[in-house]
C-alpha cells in the first residue's frame, strides 16, 4: 500500500486458496482517501505480491472517486436500471469500470503520493485506454465503462437496446468529458448458472466520446464480420 501513499488500510483476513495455486488471497480495507475494499494475492511462499490475480489497486480507488465527484450520473444510471429492467446488484458500482494505459497509470499513481486525492474532472479528458487490458471478451472497452446486465431468464420485459440507454444519457447531460464505452450484457441467470449470450447482440456495444462542451461525437459499435468476428463502424 506504501507504493501508494496509503496509511490508512486495514487487512481484513487472509487465506489459502486452492484455486489459486500456489496463492493466498488477502482482504484488505481502505479507509483513506477513498474506501474501498479489495482482494489481493500473494505467493504463499515468498508472500511476494501478484498483480494478476489481484485487484487493481489504483483502479478501484479511482472508481470510488468517480463515484463520489459524479453524483448526478450514478442518480441517472439508477434510473436506467429501474426503467429498462436491468440486472441491479448490491453495490451501485458493479456496473462501472476503469481502463487505463500503463504509463499513465503509473504518473497517476505517483501523483496519488505527492497529492492524496484523484480529481477525475481534470484527468478524464486526456486519458487513454490500455489496447492490452479490455475485460470485455469484445475487446471494445474505452476508459469509462458502463457494462449493464439483462437477464432473460424468466424475464418477458424487451431486451433494451444501447443506442436507447445512450440517448436517455445524452438528454440527462451529466456526463463530462472523456472517452466511454457502454454495453447491455444479455446474460441468462438459472440459480448458480450464468450463460452469456453478448456475442448475438453485438450493437448493443457503444463507444463514444463526449467533449469538451458536452456534445457526443465519434459514436461507434460493432458489426459481426464473421464467425466471432468484429469490426467498429460508425454508429447509423
Amino acid at each position: 500500500m506504501e507504493n501508494y501513499g496509503i496509511k490508512n488500510y486495514n487487512i481484513l483476513s487472509a487465506k489459502n486458496d486452492g484455486e489459486r495455486g500456489i496463492s493466498k488471497s488477502g482482504y484488505v480495507e481502505i479507509y483513506k482517501p477513498y474506501h474501498v475494499n479489495l482482494t489481493l494475492a500473494f505467493n504463499r511462499e515468498t508472500n511476494q505480491f501478484i498483480p494478476d490475480e489481484s485487484d487493481d489497486v489504483y483502479l478501484q480507488l479511482f472508481k470510488e472517486a468517480y463515484i463520489q465527484q459524479h453524483p448526478e450520473l450514478i442518480k441517472v444510471s439508477n434510473q436506467i436500471i429501474e426503467k429498462y429492467h436491468l440486472m441491479d446488484t448490491s453495490s451501485k458500482d458493479d456496473y462501472l469500470d476503469f481502463n487505463i494505459e500503463k504509463d499513465q497509470k503509473i504518473r497517476l499513481i505517483d501523483d496519488l503520493r505527492k497529492k492524496e486525492k484523484i480529481d477525475t474532472n481534470s484527468l478524464l479528458p486526456s486519458l487513454t485506454k490500455d489496447e492490452n487490458e479490455s475485460l470485455y471478451p469484445l475487446n471494445n472497452e474505452s476508459v469509462i465503462n458502463f457494462h449493464y446486465k439483462f437477464n432473460v431468464y424468466e424475464n418477458n420485459n424487451t431486451i433494451p437496446k444501447a443506442s436507447d440507454i445512450l440517448n436517455d444519457f445524452k438528454e440527462s447531460k451529466v456526463f463530462g468529458e472523456g472517452k466511454y464505452f457502454l454495453n447491455i450484457q444479455v446474460v441468462s441467470y438459472k440459480q448458480d448458472s450464468v450463460t452469456y449470450l453478448g456475442e448475438d447482440y453485438p450493437e448493443n456495444n457503444i463507444l463514444f466520446v463526449v467533449g469538451k462542451d458536452g456534445e457526443f461525437r465519434d459514436i461507434r459499435t460493432l458489426k459481426r464480420t464473421g464467425w466471432r468476428k468484429y469490426a467498429v463502424v460508425p454508429f447509423p
